[in-house]
């Protein structure tokens, strides 16, 4: 594919196109990013550039350092091994923030082993009402039985005699 380059002024450019923004957009990005290329690449990679963007890490650094340690403790260094250590407030906060969760965490624990042992003793309770009528029923049957049959032998013996 070759590649032709065409030289004309913007006024001619304009008539070409005419009304077709997106041929205008698309003419207008294909400029910009042609500069960028050609203009801010070299820019940004020369030494100065790449000086001033070092700096400009380091005061951000800087910064942030300063207001970290302001608000929420101090870096220390005990020979080789640094260590950041929280100030009070923060450390509170914190205390307060975990012994909140975990008694968020311990009434949920509660509340849920509370419910499944009132159910297990609830499954429980209705098993063995369920086998202590099962056992009821049974012997209620088998004294009925005996009664009944009692009761018709006596009577099957006083019309014999």
């Amino acid at each position: 594919m070759s590649k032709i380059s065409i030289n004309i002024d913007y006024k001619t450019l304009m008539k070409l196109i005419g009304d077709n923004t997106e041929a205008h957009v698309e003419i207008q990005n294909s400029i910009v990013a042609n500069f960028a290329k050609s203009k801010l690449k070299t820019l940004l990679n020369s030494e100065s550039m790449q000086k001033r963007i070092s700096d400009a890490e380091e005061i951000i650094l800087t910064a942030i350092k300063i207001e970290a340690e302001k608000n929420m403790g101090r870096w220390s260094r005990d020979g080789w091994q640094k260590s950041f250590e929280l100030n009070k407030d923060v450390k509170d906060y914190i205390s307060a923030f975990m012994h909140r969760e975990n008694e968020a965490l311990i009434s949920e624990f509660s509340t849920k082993t509370r419910d499944y042992i009132r159910k297990s003793i609830s499954e429980w309770g209705e098993y063995y009402e369920n086998k202590i009528d099962e056992s009821l029923d049974e012997k209620i049957n088998t004294e009925f039985e005996a009664r009944v049959q009692e009761e018709v032998i006596k009577r099957i013996n006083s019309l014999k005699s």
